[in-house]
């Protein structure tokens, strides 16, 4: 709901009990066909205040000739315009709706917490901060085609075989490639658009603002990168905030 997301919505609220009280025919018509489009946007809240309207339109006079209260009626709809063009332009200029991951709690698998507001205090504003992470997208295509059930982890192998770790011939390495272990997710590979939308809004969320390429071997995952680069395209004329991207390149031409 824009108008409840861009903190407007009191001012909305107050703008439906003036027309309310003025019982102004034109002004609950407009204000009908805004209150619409907010129920589209939030069914709950856009409904609330749907149903408070209808009990103040009983008693609408169409006809009533009371220069004060169209005089009033007018300024409150001329605010109801401001507030519509205002809610629009600051929802244009954010570009996604924040749902305030910087203030979430968790902890994980293995016990460990994320600290709170009392042990780190707030936002530090000192200095310019800029947070990376390396994406890896060697998940290539071709992965499908190896042998089933998949064998390449090397959680799996050492559970198998502790002795493994120091034999590079042992016949447990099998493949060339190998997870450190099996993800979230299942062993999924690169392209996969539901994988990379999961990725892209727990990084997001994570607060990272840019997504390191690794090409410094000169491989160029020129498939991948266009899958990933599209759907966070897409992401974003979406509403969703996503990372920036660079790459990091050996001493040569690679991109």
């Amino acid at each position: 709901m824009l108008a409840l997301q861009n903190g407007y919505f009191f001012q909305t609220l107050i703008v439906v009990l003036l027309a309310m009280i003025r019982n102004n025919f034109l002004l609950h018509r407009q204000i009908l066909s805004y209150m619409m489009r907010l129920i589209l946007k939030n069914i709950f809240l856009g409904s609330f205040l749907l149903i408070g309207f209808g009990f103040s339109i009983a008693g609408t006079n169409p006809t009533s000739t009371d220069s004060a209260a169209i005089k009033n009626s007018k300024a409150a709809a001329h605010q109801l315009q401001s507030l519509k063009e205002t809610t629009i332009s600051v929802s244009e200029e954010t570009g996604y709706r924040d749902i305030y991951p910087d203030t979430w709690v968790a902890n994980d698998a293995l016990g460990r917490m994320m600290p709170t507001f009392s042990e780190v205090g707030p936002v530090k504003k000192d200095q310019r901060r800029v947070v990376g992470i390396f994406y890896i997208t060697w998940h290539t295509q071709d992965h499908a085609k190896l042998k089933s059930p998949y064998a390449a982890d090397v959680t799996k192998i050492l559970n198998t075989d502790p002795k493994a770790r120091l034999d590079a011939k042992h016949p447990l390495w099998t493949e060339g490639t190998y997870h450190w272990g099996e993800p979230e997710m299942g062993y999924f590979l690169s392209q996969d658009e539901y994988v990379i939308r999961k990725d892209m809004s727990m990084l997001a969320d994570a607060g990272v603002d840019v997504l390191v390429m690794d090409v410094t071997n000169a491989v160029r995952y020129w498939d991948e990168w266009e899958v990933t680069f599209s759907t966070m395209q897409k992401m974003k004329a979406e509403g969703n905030k996503v990372p920036k991207f660079c790459f990091w390149a050996f001493n040569g031409p690679v991109i």
